[in-house]
């Protein structure tokens, strides 16, 4: 008599392993190789800018070409020009774009508004230096309107000044936004306990509302100063050959003169600066903001 037991299949113990999932993997693969062709092209630019030769022909290694950039006046100008412009932008887009950004912020009509201020970014860069021109020339809006109200009539055109107003005008935007997204996240409760403790308006600004939007301003600075900086449609159309930045230096050396050693360590410079720049306002904006209210 056979054993009830016997009749029954053994079991199969199988190894089950994790499954992996491989899609988050796969959507980062064109982040990847967006970034590892952006580095590799940096590379090569780092490769040219301490090279011998001219055009693309790279062979050797040298440092002439920094040196060069130092030691000739013009090149030089172009490096400190560009400097100066950017910081600017910058200073006057942050005192812009916070009334703006917090108008948006209390405002119904937000959509509206926000379409208004994106309307410069959707226009191509051609048609709004174009545009600023027209504006600022000696017969243009701008210094007729302030001859009118007895102010003189400055120079708009050809010069700094031009350059600054024009790049304020386009770059705005990209201040506005991640300051107004910084100050929506803010809760209305906070602003009401501060409102309750007996803050006036200026005590809310610089200590709740200014620290709590650091990260948008860290943002929005380093993008607008490093679209100013490396700027070349509007400081080659207002500025025209009176004023010397960093792009038209590029243009000029690769384009013009196929100078591809010193064009490449002129590049090569710009994103130096652009890390420090961005490395730089990030501690300063927590030196001040966080550090100082936390104490």
């Amino acid at each position: 008599m056979t054993s009830v037991g016997a009749h029954v299949a053994p079991r199969r113990f199988a190894l089950r392993l994790p499954r992996v999932q491989l899609t988050p993997y796969l959507l980062l693969v064109p982040v990847g190789l967006l970034f590892a062709s952006l580095f590799g092209a940096f590379a090569i630019l780092g490769r040219y800018s301490v090279s011998h030769g001219a055009a693309t022909d790279a062979h050797g290694y040298t440092l002439n070409q920094y040196r060069e950039l130092w030691s000739v006046r013009y090149d030089r100008t172009s490096l400190t020009n560009s400097l100066e412009i950017a910081a600017w932008v910058t200073g006057l887009g942050i005192l812009l774009a916070y009334p703006l950004a917090i108008q948006l912020v209390r405002s119904r009509r937000r959509a509206l508004l926000i379409a208004v201020i994106l309307i410069p970014v959707l226009l191509d860069v051609l048609i709004r230096s174009y545009g600023c021109v027209m504006l600022l020339g000696p017969s243009g809006v701008v210094p007729r309107s302030l001859r009118f109200l007895g102010l003189g009539s400055p120079e708009l055109l050809f010069n700094k000044t031009g350059i600054v107003i024009a790049l304020l005008n386009e770059l705005l935007p990209f201040m506005v936004v991640p300051i107004f997204i910084s100050l929506a996240s803010v809760e209305g409760t906070v602003l009401e306990a501060a409102a309750l403790l007996g803050a006036g308006r200026r005590q809310t600004f610089l200590r709740i509302l200014l620290p709590l939007s650091a990260p948008g301003l860290i943002a929005g600075a380093v993008i607008v100063f490093a679209l100013a900086y490396s700027a070349l449609a509007v400081p080659l159309f207002l500025g025209g050959d009176r004023v010397a930045t960093v792009a038209i230096l590029i243009k000029q050396q690769m384009v013009e003169l196929l100078n591809f050693p010193l064009g490449a360590a002129v590049a090569v410079l710009v994103g130096v600066v652009m890390v420090v720049a961005l490395l730089a306002a990030q501690r300063l904006v927590v030196r001040i903001f966080f550090a100082h209210y936390s104490a």
